[in-house]
């Protein structure tokens, strides 16, 4: 395994191989989540590099403070050991039907009055804007490019960045009841019923849908 740019003022775990290779190793292995609390504990499903202080940090692939695990698969955690999860812009990644296994997992999880935040890609909006936009109306589309039509913009959020499954909050409330939750409401950005879960990114509010499941 070559690594480029080599440099002995770099840390080995920085290197993109590095972690490929360690993340191949180490996933789904229970090990990983040795020390925790058996209870309390707060879920960041889906982090990518960047791991939020004060919670056990999930994603497929392995980075410093950064578990590795296909959460398809569950994550080996006891049930009702979590008191949050946390999760922005990764359940579009999923096929339906995996979703709907992962958020039975994640009820599974969560202890008795546990929050599941869950933050994705708002289809909802995306198909408003596209019928406003064929009517004629301006339309401040999120992330906006040069001269693409309307029709760009909604293959662009179904397709792009291996995206599998848009939601809207209908279909997400619908697979959370169907999960087991209780009670689903829709949230914004920056509200929700718990403070530790407001962690989302302000950058992805112009087209996010905020969603919240108690269990």
């Amino acid at each position: 395994m070559g690594l480029d740019n080599f440099s002995v003022n770099r840390s080995i775990l920085s290197y993109s191989k590095v972690r490929i290779a360690i993340a191949a190793l180490f996933r789904n292995r229970r090990f990983q989540l040795s020390g925790y609390p058996a209870s309390g504990l707060y879920l960041n499903v889906g982090c990518g590099p960047f791991p939020i202080k004060g919670f056990c940090n999930i994603d497929y692939n392995w980075g410093p403070e950064v578990h590795s695990f296909d959460i398809v698969k569950g994550i080996p955690l006891p049930a009702g050991s979590v008191k949050g999860i946390f999760t922005e812009h990764c359940l579009e990644h999923i096929p339906y039907n995996a979703g709907l296994a992962v958020l039975r997992d994640f009820h599974r999880m969560l202890e008795p009055g546990g929050v599941a935040r869950i933050v994705v890609p708002d289809g909802e909006l995306y198909c408003r804007y596209y019928v406003r936009a064929l009517s004629g109306e301006t339309v401040e589309w999120p992330y906006r490019e040069d001269n693409k039509l309307p029709m760009y913009y909604v293959n662009r959020i179904m397709h792009d960045h291996g995206h599998q499954f848009i939601y809207d909050f209908d279909s997400l409330r619908e697979a959370m009841l169907a999960a087991g939750f209780r009670e689903v409401h829709r949230q914004s950005f920056g509200q929700g019923s718990d403070p530790k879960l407001l962690v989302e990114l302000e950058h992805r509010a112009v087209e996010s849908l905020y969603v919240e499941g108690i269990v």
